[in-house]
């Protein structure tokens, strides 16, 4: 099935069989400076033995074939290695370079002897970061001292689950030692082992039509999108290998692995993944254009988010490999600063006031029963949302309790999770958008008349507690009640004492308050019927509509 790539900013995407944990918090934000000391040890080149021969990157292909060739220690890096634990699980990692940003597929697998891969049930992408990139184009040294930073779709909305983390890569005969607390709580140095087992980071790098049809030799090397403030930067390899790039210091990186092939003389297309993101397909096709040896031109048949501003052309123009920027931690910590906040469920209550795109997987007129599904859903490591349809313009006008995995700002943000829900049982999931919040429905807590003002056409309820419907949320408010308040039919009115049939919000109010002052034992017969905790549906400061009244000992 094609479906929408996000090549603009952290897209979206995953296809594995379970939700990403978070990781250990560091503390603070420093960088890898004083952490590690990276020895300066001469070492004999031996790249033909070095695990990124492994790797489908065709700009390593000539160090291969020529060992007197010295390569980066980022690129010398890259492979696939994996670490056995004590409970049996495997720590697995696939690493990659772009032009010597080092980035990793992190994840945890549990041992299945008789398996021929390690696939992970857990996945993170990773980010290794360090001070100088001198530290990543040494061809010399055989340590790499940094700051980690991981993030995945299925965890923290896709956002950096943790401040920078300090750790060190050293290469080693057959593998790497890894030091640092993302593993364990202690900054212990685990030995990770060359294997082949472990899956693919970029998987469609290695699907049978890479490479095939008249793909011309101009377009192998590094290309860079004209005219963009953020431009992707592409590698055409050898084989139908196809990378691609795009980081702002400080936002998780796009970076993405697949192949490209040509179906006509002037059709490229081709399949590739994102770190972070699992392994969905993501699709695209455009008509090509080369202008001489120095510029591409695409037009987007399907798949335009390449695309400055949405639209379906760009130009690519070629570069070297060292055009390419190098990423430190100096930059992102201009960023990450010590304010920053990693916990992305800590958004204001209207942050989503606009709408969000969910991932559907039930509907109940029961809040309980909707809790029960958010609940395992959460037991599965992935996020859920519980929403009442009333609230959004999108959504059911009848009033039940939905369930998402989610909530995501772009459609395309959302694919990754629809795809989790799906291999989870939740086949009959589905993308929708929410449209604008038209209401909120909150309770609201009253001890006291002593906080209410009554004049003949407005009741002010100052200083009240309040909380979501889901009993999140808690804040302060002052409420107002007028003529345009309503009971919403679905009230229990027998629940809200001494009301008479066919009165208004306000009447009621009103009336009630005249009887607390004239005959407080009327009043009370069935309880102070203004106090207590009421459900709402607020707009601002006004109440729109009542839900129900309960009562409180």
């Amino acid at each position: 099935m094609k479906r929408k790539a996000l090549f603009s900013c952290l897209l979206i995407s995953l296809v594995l069989l379970s939700g990403c944990s978070k990781v250990t918090s560091a503390s603070g934000n420093s960088g890898s400076n004083g952490v590690f000391d990276a020895p300066g040890k001469e070492v004999v080149d031996n790249s033909e033995e070095e695990p990124a021969a492994d790797k489908p990157q065709d700009d390593l292909s000539d160090a291969a074939e020529a060992p007197e060739m010295k390569m980066s220690l980022a690129k010398r890096l890259c492979g696939k290695y994996s670490c056995k634990n004590s409970e049996g699980e495997y720590y697995i990692l696939d690493i990659y370079e772009f032009a010597d940003n080092l980035y990793a597929y992190v994840g945890i697998a549990n041992e299945d002897e008789n398996s021929e891969h390690i696939e992970a049930y857990t996945f993170w992408g990773a980010e290794f970061i360090p001070d100088d990139k001198d530290v990543a184009k040494n061809q010399n040294d055989d340590v790499f001292t940094c700051d980690m930073l991981v993030f995945s779709i299925m965890s923290n909305m896709g956002k950096y689950q943790s401040a920078p983390q300090p750790c060190r890569l050293m290469l080693t005969d057959g593998g790497i030692d890894f030091t640092g607390a993302f593993f364990s709580d202690n900054e212990e140095t685990l030995h990770f082992n060359l294997d082949e087992k472990v899956e693919d980071a970029f998987p469609y790098m290695f699907k049978d039509d890479a490479g095939s049809g008249n793909l011309s030799g101009k377009m192998i090397g590094f290309w860079k999108e004209k005219d963009s403030d953020n431009p992707l930067y592409v590698e055409f390899g050898e084989k139908g290998i196809l990378r691609l790039y795009r980081e702002t210091p400080g936002t998780e990186v796009f970076f993405a692995g697949g192949e490209y092939h040509m179906n006509s003389d002037d059709l490229l297309s081709g399949t590739y993944s994102v770190l972070g993101s699992g392994s969905m397909p993501m699709e695209y096709e455009a008509q090509l254009a080369l202008d001489g040896d120095s510029s591409i031109e695409l037009d987007f048949i399907w798949d335009n988010s390449l695309a400055t501003d949405g639209g379906s052309h760009m130009i690519l123009e070629k570069i070297d490999e060292s055009d390419v920027p190098f990423v430190t931690i100096d930059e992102v910590s201009k960023v990450l600063t010590d304010s920053y906040n990693y916990d992305a469920y800590t958004l204001p209550n209207d942050y989503y006031d606009e709408g969000f795109y969910g991932v559907w997987i039930g509907a109940f007129e029961d809040l309980e029963d909707a809790q029960a599904l958010a609940q395992e859903v959460e037991d599965q490591g992935a996020v859920a949302s519980v929403v009442f349809s009333q609230e959004w313009e999108n959504l059911s006008k009848k009033p039940y309790y939905c369930v998402t995995y989610d909530k995501f700002e772009t459609e395309s943000s959302a694919e990754g999770a629809l795809v989790n829900a799906q291999t989870s049982g939740y086949k009959e999931a589905y993308i929708k958008f929410s449209g604008k919040r038209v209401m909120h429905r909150i309770y609201y807590t009253v001890y006291s008349h002593d906080v209410m003002d009554f004049s003949k056409d407005k009741v002010t309820i100052s200083g009240v507690q309040t909380s979501s419907l889901m009993g999140d949320d808690e804040k302060e408010m002052t409420l107002i009640i007028d003529e345009e308040t309503e009971f919403d039919p679905s009230c229990n009115m027998s629940f809200f004492g001494n009301y008479e049939e066919g009165q208004s919000v306000l009447e009621w109010f009103l009336k009630n308050e005249e009887l607390a002052q004239t005959d407080f034992d009327s009043y009370a017969d069935k309880g102070p019927a203004l106090i207590g905790m009421f459900d709402v549906a607020v707009t601002g400061d006004h109440i729109d509509r009542f839900y129900g009244s309960y009562w409180w000992d």
